[in-house]
């Protein structure tokens, strides 16, 4: 299977969790999750940034192991790992995902060291969409189906690209990753912050739309993310990965 208010006010203020509605779940190596990384043949050329089955990897409180690795900017799965209690089970779920391309945050002629070890290659490969990107994951076990949260990591290779972000209809949540400001000042905060929740409840791409990650709450059913460029200039919208986490 393919498996300034700006950066100061970014990595000061404690970000705050994302709520549409329902509960927050929370999944970590003692959690309950299906993890799913993207672009992982990239960059090209290399051996890619295919997470092994022990790496462990994710943002404060979504750490887990057992990444179901993907390649190529469109494509389909089935028989998704699922990592409970970071053991490994095998489900019926299905996977399938359209983008325009991939690219990577490190390794294009974009930047290097923004990040180490396993979260290093989690967010190196991406989905990269410059019009539509779609991610849909069917037959979930219906104990995760009954609800869950989703964890959307989007970090694309250069700064002030907003984007925006549905999941199963609700949204949209906003992302100018990592904030503005030049491509120095953009991966050297990353470099003490790594992982920074968007809240991303502003369209303008203000501050509450800086970050690396969003998190959607309260869904239930399938899966069906949105990937839209939000904006002037040169918008994308990257998918570096995402996590449906069991609810509580």
């Amino acid at each position: 299977m393919q498996r300034s208010i700006g950066w100061m006010l970014l990595f000061g203020m404690a970000v705050t969790a994302v709520g549409l509605c329902g509960s927050v779940a929370q999944a970590s190596v003692t959690g309950d999750t299906i993890s799913i990384a993207f672009a992982r043949d990239e960059p090209p050329g290399t051996a890619g940034c295919a997470l092994a089955s022990t790496d462990v990897a994710g943002a404060p409180g979504y750490a887990t192991a057992n990444w179901i690795n993907e390649t190529t900017n469109a494509g389909s799965d089935t028989k998704l790992t699922r990592d409970t209690l970071g053991v490994a089970s095998t489900t019926n779920a299905s996977l399938t995902w359209t983008s325009d391309n991939t690219w990577a945050t490190e390794g294009r002629s974009e930047f290097t060291d923004a990040w180490t070890g396993a979260d290093e290659s989690l967010m190196t490969g991406y989905l990269d969409c410059s019009t539509f990107s779609e991610v849909q994951v069917t037959n979930l076990p219906a104990d995760i189906a009954a609800g869950y949260s989703v964890v959307i990591y989007t970090l694309g290779g250069v700064p002030g690209r907003p984007a925006q972000y549905l999941a199963n209809g609700n949204g949209p949540l906003f992302v100018l990753p990592g904030g503005p400001g030049n491509a120095t000042t953009y991966y050297k905060h990353a470099l003490t912050a790594n992982y920074v929740q968007a809240i991303g409840d502003d369209p303008a791409n203000g501050p509450d739309s800086y970050g690396n990650y969003i998190v959607f709450t309260g869904l239930t059913g399938d899966l069906d993310i949105q990937a839209f460029p939000n904006g002037g200039g040169t918008p994308r919208a990257a998918i570096n990965a995402i996590q449906i986490v069991k609810n509580p």
